[in-house]
């Protein structure tokens, strides 16, 4: 007999500070009767079901994780569930969703929109994503992003019984948009404890630092793009992969920014970037 539900599970993927965050709190239904779920500081989205043992979820976090759990019939969790991965790079807004009778629109902090219908079915036009109508664990969930054309995919793969989130020897592959490859573990992106799992390099500029030492080979540029824009518009509070705000004095609050680049650094590396991308 399954002990262990969907929420349970979702629930070990995020620190428990996030009960202690501002964060929105909203459920509610869309298409045809399916249910979503803004709380904890993520979005949850029943996506396709076939049976109330056979559905799978879509879950957006905060920090640009994105989990594909689903459900199939069995006996007990590690039989019957599976959890695949993946973040997507740079970071650029912050998470939204829309609701309505034809379907859900639902914004992934690094601007790409991920599209339900009616029936629950997702696609993308900003991604090059494979969705299957079968949900089991040999196609692993069934969802798979394999390239985002503005930006970085990480998958951590797919693991049955748990989320590979948890796992800090989780094989990880992240993907640049020229679809060159770089692995490590997941111990390299993100620190876990018993309480709580969250990113070790919490903002992009931070990200490239550390991709550009572990993985030369891959193109990092639009990881340093949306600093460039937050440089020139700062408007808002720090948030990961944005600039802090300003006050009416127009000296910057860095209090809350990690590894915030100096402008002429920052002029400079971005030169170099862009004239390495105009030899290529």
């Amino acid at each position: 007999m399954k002990t262990l539900n969907f929420a349970f599970l979702a629930m070990t993927l995020f620190s428990f500070d996030a009960f202690s965050k501002e964060c929105p709190v909203n459920t509610g239904k869309y298409g045809n009767n399916i249910q979503y779920q803004d709380m904890f500081c993520r979005i949850l989205v029943n996506a396709d079901k076939t049976s109330p043992d056979h559905y799978r979820n879509i879950t957006i976090n905060d920090d640009g994780m994105i989990q594909v759990f689903s459900n199939f019939p069995g006996t007990t969790n590690s039989n019957s569930t599976g959890a695949r991965v993946f973040y997507l790079f740079p970071m650029k807004t912050e998470k939204k969703m829309k609701a309505s009778s034809e379907g859900l629109n639902l914004t992934h902090p690094s601007g790409v929109v991920f599209d339900f219908d009616k029936n629950g079915k997702v696609s993308s036009s900003d991604i090059k994503m494979k969705v299957s109508s079968v949900i089991d664990s040999k196609n692993k969930s069934g969802i798979e992003i394999e390239s985002f054309s503005k930006g970085l995919v990480v998958d951590l793969g797919y693991r049955m019984g748990a989320t590979p989130l948890t796992n800090k020897n989780t094989p990880v592959v992240i993907t640049d948009k020229n679809n060159k490859k770089c692995s490590m573990l997941n111990s390299d992106l993100n620190s876990i404890t018993k309480d709580k799992v969250e990113l070790v390099h919490k903002t992009n500029l931070a990200l490239h630092k550390f991709l550009s030492k572990k993985c030369p080979g891959l193109d990092l540029s639009d990881l340093l793009t949306p600093l460039k824009e937050d440089l020139v518009k700062v408007t808002a509070p720090a948030v990961i992969g944005r600039a802090p705000a300003t006050s009416d004095s127009k000296v910057v609050n860095d209090s809350k920014r990690m590894d915030k680049p100096q402008f002429d650094d920052m002029d400079s590396l971005l030169k170099n970037v862009e004239s390495k991308a105009r030899a290529k």
